[in-house]
């Protein structure tokens, strides 16, 4: 969680999660081009964790598919890489709103599902 991005809310607490590489990497895209980012690629990895320590001071976790994150709106990237490259700020609430929920199981048995 990036901390001077979380606020309390009437309804629930939001802050923004950090979603990218430590450094700069050379990434293929489906089409087989390449760009050097920070971004992770869309598909990289299955379910993002999140720790939401920092809203309530509790040791709590958020999950999300990586099909369901944002990708990336930077106008530097063109369109096609847009849409393979994930964003690189997420916002995250507790209790969780999509495409955030509390637990990690129905997620990974969706992942599951979709490789069926």
């Amino acid at each position: 969680m990036q901390t001077a991005t979380i606020r309390k809310t009437d309804e629930d607490w939001v802050g923004k999660a950090q979603v990218d590489a430590s450094d700069r990497r050379e990434v293929i895209l489906p089409d087989g081009s390449t760009v050097t980012t920070t971004c992770l690629l869309k598909g990289e990895f299955d379910i993002l964790a999140v720790n939401v320590f920092a809203f309530e001071d509790t040791w709590r976790f958020v999950f999300a598919k990586n099909s369901d994150l944002p990708t990336s709106s930077y106008r530097n990237y063109t369109e096609y890489q847009r849409r393979h490259l994930l964003a690189t700020l997420v916002e995250v609430h507790w209790p969780p709103k999509p495409p955030f929920s509390e637990e990690p199981f129905t997620l990974m048995n969706e992942v599951i599902q979709n490789r069926i």
